[in-house]
This record gives C-alpha cells, sequence and structure tokens, in this order.
C-alpha cells in the first residue's frame, strides 16, 4: 500500500542548543503517525514528516508546548 506522507513546519521559539532540538524531536516521535521530526533551534522550526491524516498541527504544537517551548502560529 502506498502510504501518503505529508509534512507541516512549525515556528518553535525557545531552542537554544541541540538538546533543545532533542528533547522537541522525542515529544514529536511520540505521537501516532509520525515518521520524522528535524528541529532546528537556529532556524527555529521543527519540520514534522507524518502519514497524511493522522496528525493536527494543534496536537503537534500541544506536544511542543508540554516539552516547554512555545509554537508561533
Amino acid at each position: 500500500p502506498n502510504v501518503k506522507i505529508e509534512t507541516i513546519i512549525l515556528s518553535v521559539e525557545g531552542m537554544t542548543c541541540n538538546g533543545c532540538e532533542k528533547t522537541v524531536e522525542k515529544a514529536l516521535l511520540a505521537l501516532p503517525g509520525v515518521k520524522a521530526v528535524k528541529a532546528s533551534h537556529i532556524e527555529k522550526t521543527a519540520s514534522i514528516e507524518f502519514v497524511a491524516g493522522s496528525l493536527e498541527e494543534d496536537h503537534a504544537a500541544k506536544a511542543i508546548r508540554k516539552v516547554g517551548y512555545e509554537v508561533i502560529e
């Protein structure tokens, strides 16, 4: 079966180092349907690849906020 992968990029404030990136990536990878995450404290972004229809942006934002970072709409 051909699984469609979608990508969203969120603006994340508060990450200052690689450890912050790992924290954000780990939180997002725990969400159902998420296949890959690349967080960058330099670009202040989190790029999330997920199975189409399996993730809502507000759920991803909530996961990021839960680990102590802010998502800019």
